[in-house]
């Protein structure tokens, strides 16, 4: 509501999060996150993982209030659950998910191939069918109506940087 008050023009949002059903919007591209574990844990020995996999799991993150985290809970609460999650400083983060085998972390599928998660410490899992921390990428505007150019130049970006387009 803020994004209104203020008088903001555009922003960016999820429609599973925290889009304004009401604004004109233009959709932008799909994030998918994937989960990262030990490569050594009991989890990395798995085909695919679930939400309800992550029942009796520490989820870690950097920052509660990335995208992928919000959704998260959401799934959990939906199956009944609350996650756990531990907010940790990035690098100790990375630490602790290289020695322990209960805990896991997400990340932007288009991050797998960067470093630290291509490392052979880490293992990134493939969801289970009917899973998935998928996020749809809007841009909203409070004016009228949305600009098509612009909407066209910021998906061509985040195209040339591998995001998939929604």
């Amino acid at each position: 509501r803020k994004f209104i008050d203020e008088g903001y023009d555009y922003r960016f949002c999820t429609t599973e999060v925290d889009a304004l059903p009401e604004l004109p919007r233009e959709r932008l591209c799909r994030l998918r996150f994937v989960p990262v574990v030990n490569s050594r844990g009991d989890l990395a020995q798995r085909r695919s993982i679930s939400i309800d996999d992550l029942r009796p799991c520490t989820i870690l993150t950097d920052n509660t209030t990335f995208v992928w985290t919000q959704i998260l809970i959401l799934r959990c609460r939906e199956r009944g659950f609350e996650p756990k999650i531990r907010e940790l400083d990035r690098d100790y983060l990375v630490g602790l998910l290289a020695d322990t085998s209960d805990t896991v972390h997400f990340i932007k599928d288009v991050d797998r191939e960067r470093a630290p998660w291509n490392e052979e410490r880490f293992a990134i899992l493939p969801w289970a069918k009917g899973s998935s921390l998928d996020a749809t990428i809007v841009m909203q505007t409070t004016k009228a109506s949305m600009d098509r150019e612009l909407a066209a130049c910021v998906k061509d970006r985040l195209a040339s940087l591998g995001y998939g387009v929604a």
